[in-house]
């Protein structure tokens, strides 16, 4: 293993009186001298050329240890290297790297992908940790396996499927930051190894995805309109939702007006386009309610659905609640006291939920019928059978004709009546 010792030559004085103190690094029997940040004049060394001063010492100690501590991240390598390579290597390292600004750039990335709702998580994830941190700068060289534990203990408050997305997001980002700055072959770890090694994830809590009953469905269709635009669009939003399979909000926010056409949605889940390609295309057969919606919503030149001047996001109705909320609905009477909502019960995948386990449990619609209209990846004991099979939707039509006949429509075929 390698030695460390600061000390200075007194050859290697400077026309200012001053001399700077070098680390020498010998291993096996070979001694290179690297330079440092730090200078010493005549009163703070000794008669000998020994630094005397108590406070650089400190410093110097400290450096050394650091130094000691990154030999020991390089492991075995390090007897195969010589005193320059380990130079060359402690160089290498940038102990400055801000893991907050890393996350932070992480999710902006993701978002100029497009990808909005993953950027969110992360962006998140990022502040959780940053505020732990007690809004400081994290550098690399802080982050070990004791910190990472800590902060998991400190989310313990949370609930299990909030602190498992913060973990999850944070190891995400930091196995990238580990790609971009960390050089294993040259023995250069910027970001340890093993950080989260000391933290076991809690299991997913099912419990926490809300999914609403037919009586409450039910409830939430018949709900009058408030006049308040922003309550009035989030609930049409939720309920066009489950009409359409359960589909995103992302889909259904920024589809165009020529993904609609002879009645129906075609497009592609933008979560699973990459991945997928063409088997991620799904097509929806409109019922007469969800083209009543879309007929009311219809005013933007270029999007499907018009968001009346209100900035085109996902977060306008991702937590439909919220929007109940904001639009100040809890005061204008008890509209949903027969749906039982219940604070964080109104976001877009309750309708995922609510759709597939009514489709599957009260209308009898098979497992893989349920699965196609969810759009989910086909397993893979079928993939090989489904290469054969032209893909047909007509099944999924039927399916949510089944599902969708289990309400009374009225309210919105009304709206036409009205209208006409």
């Amino acid at each position: 293993m390698p030695t460390f010792k600061a000390l200075i030559r007194k050859s290697d004085r400077k026309s200012d009186g001053t001399w700077n103190v070098k680390i020498r690094v010998t291993q096996n029997r070979e001694s290179v001298l690297m330079s440092t940040p730090f200078y010493v004049d005549q009163s703070q060394i000794t008669k000998g050329y020994k630094i005397k001063d108590a406070a650089l010492l400190s410093k110097l100690e400290k450096k050394i240890a650091e130094y000691r501590d990154a030999i020991v991240d390089i492991g075995f390598n390090v007897e195969e290297m010589s005193a320059r390579q380990i130079i060359g290597a402690l160089k290498k390292r940038r102990e400055d790297i801000d893991f907050i600004e890393f996350m932070f750039s992480y999710a902006e990335g993701l978002k100029a992908t497009k990808r909005i709702s993953t950027a969110s998580l992360y962006y998140t994830a990022a502040v959780s940790l940053h505020r732990f941190n007690k809004e400081r700068p994290l550098y690399s060289y802080q982050i070990d396996a004791h910190f990472i534990r800590k902060y998991f203990l400190s989310l313990q408050t949370l609930k299990s499927n909030t602190i498992r997305s913060y973990m999850i997001c944070i190891r995400t980002m930091y196995k990238a930051a580990q790609l971009q700055h960390n050089d294993d072959d040259a023995g250069v770890i910027n970001f340890k190894h093993g950080v989260f090694k000391l933290i076991t994830l809690p299991p997913q809590d099912e419990s926490e995805r809300e999914t609403l009953t037919r009586a409450q469905m039910q409830s939430l269709i018949n709900v009058p309109y408030t006049g308040k635009w922003f309550y009035d669009f989030a609930r049409d939003m939720f309920i066009l939702s489950f009409m359409c399979f359960g589909i995103n909000a992302k889909d259904l926010f920024f589809m165009t007006k020529d993904q609609y056409r002879d009645g129906m949605l075609i497009y592609r889940r933008q979560k699973i386009a990459k991945r997928k390609g063409k088997e991620a295309e799904m097509k929806i057969k409109l019922s007469e309610p969800a083209k009543i919606i879309l007929e009311k919503y219809s005013g933007d030149d270029k999007y499907l659905i018009d968001f009346s001047g209100h900035k085109r996001t996902i977060h306008v109705c991702r937590y439909i609640h919220g929007s109940f909320q904001n639009a100040g609905i809890e005061k204008e009477g008890d509209y949903l006291s027969k749906v039982g909502h219940k604070k964080g019960e109104f976001v877009f995948y309750t309708n995922r939920h609510t759709m597939a386990s009514l489709a599957r449990n009260e209308c009898g619609i098979d497992y893989m019928t349920v699965h196609q209209m969810l759009n989910h990846a086909t397993p893979n004991a079928f993939k090989t059978t489904d290469v054969y099979i032209q893909k047909n939707f007509s099944p999924l039509w039927e399916a949510n004709e089944k599902l969708l006949s289990l309400f009374n429509w009225d309210f919105y075929l009304n709206q036409k009546t009205s209208c006409e």
